[in-house]
């Protein structure tokens, strides 16, 4: 079973490609942006991990990445300099999947993309891309118990209509074969030739490590209780620990222009999808997912208020276990607002503020258990209005 791994801090990465020298809207060439610390609340401790990051690709082969860390009104840089490659230093997507001898052995010769995941007996990577009009898969396997390796590229099913796959889990089976799920995007047809619209279905590749062969093609859409096989699927995987996967299956009919989200959990022991009683809600701007033992963690934002509920899906009728919610227009915020789980106990709200000739980015770390605020530090830049809001623009915050 795969086990969900975590990173020191999370960032958005912001690139702007060019030649010869770097420079960026809202940065200074030196790759040192000007933000300061305008406000903490709660613990100042927990803004010392807080990073802002930004990357500049200066030529075909290589980047610069400035890091700049927050906390406790005061700033620090680190600059580097490296090309793109698993084996960099401060490659910070190298160190999301982790800094060992085995792993770095593991990755050696695979793109420096593609999904990476870490299970307790098992590391996988997958990665699809199209080849002469023509998808193919790229598998990576590593037994952490015989030391086995596997990779091998294998042709992806054709379909007429598809236009391209894309990776969203990997779950080993055993010694030497895995599970990859794929989600599928195609065209469809409601019966009219010149009405083409674009669905995407999830695909189980059942594949054999040894044989390098993919053993069973699965159309987990299709199985989907319910389904309806004349209508728009827009079905992926949210989120997943050991024992369980939740689906999302957005659904739009002929006659509807609005899709409806539909939520099921896939369990893994015996292969069975059934629904979960949860409502949906057009109106919030934000709506994800987090699985904690048994239960499902839903964050979702309306109005600048962040509302969370908890579900316990080992309860028959998944009933509501936990609540809160957060108004976050407490701090000035006018609509700008995202949430997101940083962890099993922490969420992290991403809000800016807008006041007359005052940009400010902020974040909020709450507690997952009861909504408490535990720190709040909100960042601003220098320079006229408008360069102001450039670098807002360019700005991002995170562990």
């Amino acid at each position: 079973m795969f086990k969900k791994y975590g990173m020191a801090f999370a960032v958005i990465v912001f690139v702007i490609v060019g030649v010869g020298m770097y420079a960026a809207s809202g940065w200074k060439n030196n790759g040192r942006p000007n933000f300061k610390l305008v406000a903490v609340e709660g613990d100042a401790s927990l803004g010392n991990n807080l990073a802002v990051q930004g990357y500049y690709n200066y030529t075909d082969s290589g980047s610069v990445s400035t890091s700049m860390k927050i906390g406790q009104q005061k700033t620090s840089y680190k600059d580097s300099r490296y090309h793109f490659q698993w084996f960099a230093g401060d490659d910070e997507v190298y160190k999301k999947f982790g800094d060992t001898k085995q792993k770095r052995r593991f990755m050696k010769g695979k793109y420096p993309f593609g999904l990476f995941v870490d299970q307790p007996t098992m590391l996988g990577y997958a990665y699809s891309n199209q080849v002469d009009g023509r998808w193919g898969l790229a598998v990576g396997a590593l037994n952490k118990e015989t030391n086995e390796d596997f990779y091998f590229k294998l042709e992806l099913p054709q379909r007429d209509g598809t236009a391209y796959w894309n990776t969203i889990m990997i779950r080993g089976v055993d010694a030497s074969s895995i599970s990859v799920y794929m989600a599928r995007y195609e065209d469809f047809k409601f019966g009219d030739k010149n009405q083409v619209n674009r669905i995407s279905k999830l695909i189980r590749l059942d594949i054999d490590l040894k044989e390098q062969s993919i053993t069973k093609e699965t159309d987990m859409t299709a199985d989907l209780p319910g389904n309806e096989p004349d209508t728009l699927h827009s079905t992926q995987i949210v989120s997943f620990n050991n024992e369980i996967a939740i689906i999302e299956d957005d659904v739009q009919d002929k006659s509807d222009s609005n899709s409806i989200p539909n939520y099921y959990v896939y369990s893994f022991a015996n292969d069975s999808i059934r629904p979960i009683a949860l409502k949906s809600n057009r109106d919030f701007r934000t709506d994800s997912m987090n699985l904690v033992g048994t239960q499902i963690e839903r964050f979702m934002v309306k109005d600048g208020v962040v509302y969370f509920e908890a579900y316990d899906l080992s309860q028959v009728g998944d009933p509501l276990v936990n609540s809160w919610k957060v108004n976050s227009r407490a701090w000035g915020v006018l609509d700008d607002t995202d949430v997101r789980p940083y962890d099993d106990h922490t969420a992290q709200i991403l809000y800016r503020l807008d006041k007359a000739n005052s940009y400010i980015r902020g974040i909020a770390i709450v507690d997952v258990a009861t909504g408490n605020l535990t720190y709040r530090g909100e960042v601003q830049t220098d320079g006229s209005e408008e360069d102001q809001q450039k670098k807002l623009r360019h700005l991002s915050l995170g562990f």
